[in-house]
């Protein structure tokens, strides 16, 4: 994912994008500024979701529900 600041970019990259319960998540955060800014802190949040698909007969169902958000 890419962010557009103005004139500064930030660029979220991660391994992959499904994982299982108990897997490392690893990814890296580029921030790109085309000059120094003065800042307090840079944050990345982590939201995690389950998505299920129930099969019934002649029905199909799909639920989403989020499981972390950090």
């Amino acid at each position: 994912m890419v962010f557009g600041f103005g004139k500064k970019e930030i660029e979220v990259t991660i391994g992959k994008y499904s994982y299982s319960p108990g897997e490392t998540i690893t990814g890296k955060v580029v921030l790109d500024l085309k000059k120094p800014a003065e800042a307090r802190e840079l944050r990345v949040a982590l939201r995690g979701e389950a998505r299920t698909r129930t099969v019934e007969v002649g029905k199909t169902r799909h639920s989403k529900s989020s499981i972390y958000n950090f």
